[in-house]
C-alpha cells in the first residue's frame, strides 16, 4: 500500500470527498451530467420547462457550459497535449501557457456563462465550478459567496448543495478559520439523514488536529473507522478509509 507523506496529511484534502473529484467526473460524463441537470429540471418546473427545453434552448445551454468545461480542462504548457492512447482522433481544444491563464480564462468564460444563462437548471452546476476556480485562485471570500449562492439557490438539499457546503468550509479552512469551517462541516454531517455524515466528520477530525485537540480528533477518526468498517457499504469509500487510517497512525503508535 502506498505510504501518504506528514505533508500531505497537514495540507487540506481536497480528493478525499465527492465534491473534489467532481470536476474530474463532469469532464468524463458531460453528456450524463447535462441530461441529469434536464431531468432535475424537469421535475422543478414541470410542463412549462418541459417545453422551453424542446424549442432547443436547454441544448443551447448545455453547449455553452460544455464550452466553459472545455477551457477548464484545458491543456496547460508549451508541449502539446499528449495523443489520445486509443488513437482517436480529437478536436483540437484550448491551450495555455501557465496554469494562472487557463483559470483566468475558466473564471471569464463561466461569468460570461452565467450572465447569459444565470436562469436556468444549469446555472447553479456553472457557478458550482466557478466557485471551484476562484478556490483555486485564493480568492477564497469570493468562493465562499459563491459556494453559499449555490447552497442557498438549491434550499441546501441535494448532492450539488452538500459539495457547496463542503467547499464553504474549505475556503474557510484556507483562511485559517478552522472555528467556521468546524460549523460548515457540522452541518454537512447533519444534512439529508447523514448521507454527508462520513465526509463532514472526517473534516472535523482534521479541523482538532489542526487546532491541536489531539484527542478529540482521534476519538472522531475512530469512530469514523469503525463505522466506515463495519457498514456493508464500506467498501465504497476505500481513499476515505485509507485517509482515515493514516491520520490515526500519525495521531496513535498504537493504532494497527
Amino acid at each position: 500500500m502506498a505510504t501518504i507523506s506528514r505533508k500531505d496529511l497537514k495540507a487540506p484534502d481536497r480528493f478525499v470527498t465527492r465534491s473534489m473529484a467532481l470536476f474530474d467526473w463532469i469532464d468524463k460524463n458531460r453528456r450524463q451530467v447535462l441530461v441529469a441537470a434536464a431531468a432535475v429540471g424537469l421535475a422543478v418546473g414541470g410542463y412549462a420547462l418541459y417545453d422551453r427545453l424542446t424549442t432547443g434552448r436547454f441544448e443551447r445551454t448545455s453547449r455553452a457550459l460544455a464550452d466553459v468545461y472545455a477551457i477548464v480542462n484545458a491543456h496547460v504548457g508549451a508541449e502539446p497535449p499528449p495523443a489520445d492512447p486509443s488513437g482517436a482522433a480529437e478536436p483540437a481544444g484550448p491551450t495555455f501557457a501557465t496554469d494562472e491563464e487557463r483559470l483566468a480564462a475558466a473564471l471569464r468564460a463561466y461569468q460570461r456563462f452565467l450572465r447569459r444563462h444565470g436562469k436556468t437548471p444549469l446555472a447553479p452546476l456553472a457557478r458550482f465550478g466557478m466557485a471551484g476556480i476562484l478556490y483555486d485562485m485564493h480568492r477564497h471570500d469570493d468562493a465562499r459567496r459563491e459556494y453559499e449562492r449555490v447552497a442557498d439557490a438549491l434550499g441546501r438539499e441535494g448532492f450539488l448543495a452538500a459539495q457547496a457546503i463542503e467547499g464553504m468550509g474549505y475556503c474557510l479552512e484556507a483562511k485559517g478559520d478552522r472555528r467556521g469551517a468546524l460549523r460548515k462541516f457540522d452541518e454537512l454531517t447533519r444534512m439529508e439523514n447523514g448521507s454527508y455524515r462520513d465526509q463532514g466528520q472526517y473534516h472535523q477530525a482534521r479541523m482538532y488536529e489542526q487546532l491541536d485537540e489531539t484527542n478529540r480528533a482521534r476519538e472522531m477518526y475512530r469512530s469514523l473507522l469503525d463505522r466506515l468498517r463495519q457498514r456493508s457499504s464500506g467498501t465504497q469509500s476505500p481513499y476515505l478509509m485509507q485517509q482515515t487510517e493514516a491520520r490515526l497512525r500519525e495521531l496513535d503508535s498504537s493504532f494497527v
